[in-house]
């Protein structure tokens, strides 16, 4: 397949960045892969598994002239480096996020943005419980759904762009709102975090009046509890940047749990 952009950089190259890096470079849809990180050691892997062509601490230095920009950071500091690398993207650079939120996100960045530059939401629904460069993958994206926002501010040729990217490395592309994004992604994926996270609080209660009762656990509890592993700074960012969706969420388990209860009573 073509390159669709002859620069891309990459800012945030953990399991996510340094996935779709290699991703871009398995299947040629870039030229150049450029990866902006704070940490010389995540650089330095990066360009060792070949996610990026060259690193740099400075994000100045890391978009300029870029075509595509894919922030790849923690959710809570997406918009201020968006901000910070506002006046160094050139005319018609487009910019994406891979972040598990998009409504207030979504709508700050359109208004952030010069009329010449262009946003589109992203959310691939891939990784891992555990994070980091040392575990991205090329393949990570293969069959995965990959949400992209559509608003009324949103600029067709940037969108048509972004999706046959999403396409090109594996992802099966699905337009959305944004808000109606962050209700489905606060059903299949946020609260079942929660409820994860619950249900390990509760049995390490009864774990402390019985002691044998975690070497009891087998595989369902594992598998219903696996994603409570995840880094808890990215789930605090994830449940607090949708905390409205959420709470719906959880006010709709509750009536659920209720409902069970009541007829177990």
């Amino acid at each position: 397949m073509p390159a669709l952009f002859s620069k891309v950089a990459v800012v945030g190259v953990g399991l996510i960045g340094g996935s779709f890096g290699m991703a871009l470079r398995r299947t040629n849809l870039a030229s150049e892969i450029i990866g902006v990180d704070l940490c010389a050691e995540t650089l330095r892997l990066a360009v060792e598994r070949e996610a990026i062509d060259q690193g740099f601490y400075e994000l100045s230095l890391g978009v300029k002239d870029a075509d595509l920009v894919v922030l790849a950071a923690p959710i809570s500091y997406n918009l201020e480096l968006l901000q910070k690398m506002k006046p160094y993207l050139k005319e018609g650079a487009i910019v994406t996020d891979v972040g598990s939120t998009k409504g207030d996100f979504v709508q700050k960045a359109e208004l952030l943005l010069s009329p010449d530059q262009f946003f589109v939401g992203g959310h691939p629904m891939a990784g891992s419980e555990i994070g980091g460069i040392k575990r991205a993958d090329p393949y990570l994206f293969e069959n995965a759904y990959y949400l992209l926002t559509v608003t009324e501010k949103t600029d067709p040729k940037a969108l048509d762009l972004v999706k046959s990217l999403a396409e090109g490395i594996g992802g099966r592309v699905l337009l959305v709102d944004p808000d109606d994004h962050d209700l489905m992604a606060a059903a299949i994926s946020h609260l079942p975090h929660l409820i994860a996270s619950t249900l390990v609080n509760t049995a390490a209660e009864i774990n402390e009046k019985l002691p044998r009762t975690f070497s009891l656990a087998a595989g369902g509890f594992r598998d219903t509890t696996r994603i409570a592993s995840g880094d808890p700074t990215l789930w605090k960012d994830i449940c607090f940047n949708n905390k409205d969706k959420l709470l719906e969420l959880i006010a709709i388990f509750k009536k659920e749990l209720a409902l069970f209860e009541q007829y177990l009573e």
